[in-house]
């Protein structure tokens, strides 16, 4: 995979989720990621805090994608995460979340994690996609979904 099909990735698919804020969702992500990469979960709990701190990760509509950078992470990975409920995620219009993409990438990416950001960022502001994501029975549907992200770039 190259392009921007590599950089729209998704691999972890989370539904019903349950979370009551910002720091309940992030430790499911954290877990949960952790546990499929063997990293600590603290160290990516950290990082997502202190990311947070500095900027909120709420992009609007109810999405945020919080995005990190990691010394101990061999490879980029992308997890998306669907709430049962909505939480606040500090976003500029107000909105709580309910659609959470996390990219983390290893430390040495640069420019390339930023252009992921920017990618998942356009992708998921496409409002036809969210919807269909919200209503997706289940994990593969949503992979199917990502799958035609360049339609779904293109339309946005």
């Amino acid at each position: 995979m190259t392009g921007i099909s590599q950089d729209i990735q998704v691999d972890l698919i989370l539904s019903d989720v349950s979370a009551l804020n910002r720091n309940q969702a992030f430790e499911v992500l954290a877990k949960e990621i952790a546990l499929r990469l063997d990293l600590p979960t603290d160290e990516l709990l950290d990082a997502l805090h202190a990311k947070e701190k500095i900027s909120p990760s709420g992009i609007g509509d109810g999405v945020a994608i919080p995005h990190v950078k990691l010394k101990a992470l061999p490879n980029r990975f992308a997890a998306l995460a669907i709430l049962n409920d909505t939480v606040d995620f500090a976003a500029a219009d107000n909105k709580p979340v309910d659609l959470i993409c996390l990219l983390a990438s290893p430390e040495h990416e640069g420019p390339q994690h930023l252009r992921r950001l920017a990618r998942m960022s356009r992708l998921l502001q496409n409002p036809e996609l969210c919807k269909r994501i919200r209503e997706a029975p289940n994990a593969r549907s949503v992979k199917s979904l990502l799958a035609m992200s360049q339609e779904w770039l293109m339309a946005a």
